[in-house]
């Protein structure tokens, strides 16, 4: 309790990046959990197609607020992220249908 009082940037930090974690995107434990929950209600076949979709929907909105958050402030970070989960999702895609 007291490093925070005297480190609050450096404790939201760590915040935004355990939600961050926490978004149920297929590369992300958020995804993890959700692949685990699915699994545990008996939705095994419906697992891949419930990922993706879910990686989709939360990473539209997420490329969009980074691209604001770039334009506006010039800070890319959020914008790599964006890119980095979008191109996994998009290969593990490519990769299920291969395979």
């Amino acid at each position: 309790v007291l490093l925070l009082c005297r480190c609050p940037m450096a404790a939201a930090t760590h915040l935004v990046l355990a939600a961050l974690n926490l978004l149920p995107v297929a590369a992300l434990d958020g995804g993890e959990i959700l692949r685990c929950c699915l699994c545990l209600m008996g939705k095994e076949a419906a697992v891949g197609a419930v990922l993706r979709l879910s990686s989709a929907l939360v990473l539209l909105p997420l490329a969009t607020i980074s691209f604001w958050i770039f334009f506006n402030s010039g800070n890319p970070s959020l914008l790599v992220v964006g890119v980095y989960l979008a191109t996994l999702l998009i290969f593990s895609s490519k990769n299920e249908k291969n395979s």
